[in-house]
């Protein structure tokens, strides 16, 4: 009996842990059923780099591993890099708008907007990395990655990866500020 019991209780445990804690990453889920009108899969992508120099190689890993999927292939395309561009980070029809700013202390690391219509198709999107967090070194390289991938993902109608923890995509609490992550 005390056999029966024990299997029962590691068949439940690894069970919880397996749901709890996804083994790997993936990007095919969608977020809230948003997506690209296309005609086939994978369809192509274009991502605007507007951002500065030190978040060239974030943007290139995140393109290359939201490509790793079945659904987008994401295309580099180079943007205006310049303060007032990068601040406004102005959407662009069919494409995904990636910038870094100082965004100002209002609780995001990074921002995903889109633009759908019909309810679901999305025409256009923008990813913003805010640089008010990011220039306080309360966040590691990481951290950048994780973000950078997040939103990126966001705009191609991806829900994000499995497995990040909220807590590495929120701001610091304020008795946190300045803290190493």
């Amino acid at each position: 009996m005390k056999s029966k019991i024990y299997l029962s209780f590691v068949a439940a445990t690894t069970l919880f842990a397996l749901l709890s804690f996804p083994i790997g990453a993936t990007a095919s889920h969608s977020w809230n059923n948003y997506h690209w009108a296309r005609i086939s899969n994978p369809f192509n992508l274009r991502v605007v780099d507007s951002n500065t120099t030190d978040w060239d190689d974030n943007l290139n890993r995140a393109n290359s591993e939201w490509s790793t999927s079945t659904v987008l292939n994401l295309l580099y395309e180079s943007g205006d890099s310049s303060s007032r561009a990068r601040k406004r980070c102005v959407m662009i029809t069919g494409k995904v708008h990636s910038c870094n700013a100082a965004y100002g202390n209002n609780g995001w690391l990074g921002l995903a907007s889109i633009n759908i219509t019909g309810g679901v198709h999305i025409t256009q999107g923008s990813s913003k990395m805010n640089d008010t967090y990011f220039s306080s070194g309360a966040y590691n390289e990481t951290a950048r990655q994780q973000v950078m991938c997040q939103e990126i993902g966001h705009g191609g109608g991806r829900c994000g990866r499995r497995g990040r923890s909220r807590a590495a995509l929120a701001p610091p609490a304020p008795s946190r500020r300045g803290a190493s992550a």
